[in-house]
């Protein structure tokens, strides 16, 4: 069936639903202390005014329409490397050399301010898909960061003015979460995930 086929081309395997929450809780997690960076890198390589202008928010309108960008792009770009690019070549490529290549074809950050958090983003997700064997997971980390992210810009949300301790609480979670998902992945006596 082309449904079937479907499902394994694309890594649409199913997993614990634990795993998709684990991976939907580190992906919210993540937004703020990558926008940190990404805002340490602004800081000695200022955006042009060019640029700064393709990516204002002050209308309603760009808000949503940066909004619906950064859910479906994400969530597409997921099913394309994470599901069909990463199923092609797990047949028949050692795991790490898939996450790798995966992992640096993946990354498309809309400037170099976001080249450290796109590649930490693009490592997790792989990583996550290469343990659970399904794009499931990798689709929840990017909807959790999606979630997070629109929000914020709805609700017009400056990353500098969370609070350290709220940030270092993302990175426990996030810290957290990934080492559940990796505890409950890892393969068990016997040969059985």
């Amino acid at each position: 069936h082309l449904s079937v086929r479907g499902n394994v081309e694309f890594g649409l395997r199913r997993v614990p639903a634990v795993l998709v929450v684990l991976a939907l809780v580190a992906g919210a997690g993540l937004v703020f202390p990558l926008a940190h960076l990404d805002a340490r890198v602004a800081e000695r390589f200022p955006l042009d005014e060019e640029l700064r202008e393709y990516l204002a928010t002050d209308t309603l309108r760009q808000r949503i329409l940066l909004s619906l960008f950064a859910v479906f792009g994400p969530l597409l770009g997921e099913l394309f490397y994470r599901g069909a690019v990463f199923g092609a070549l797990e047949r028949d490529k050692p795991r790490g050399t898939v996450v790798f290549v995966v992992t640096v074809l993946a990354v498309f950050p809309p400037s170099a301010h976001a080249l450290f958090s796109g590649l930490a983003f693009a490592a997790i997700a792989s990583h996550l898909r290469g343990a659970s064997g399904s794009v499931w997971p990798a689709l929840a980390l990017r909807f959790g960061a999606s979630a997070v992210g629109v929000g914020a810009l709805l609700m017009r949300h400056d990353d500098a003015t969370l609070p350290t301790s709220a940030t270092a609480a993302c990175v426990v979670a996030v810290v957290l979460s990934l080492a559940l998902f990796f505890v409950f992945t890892r393969p068990r006596a016997g040969g059985a995930p």
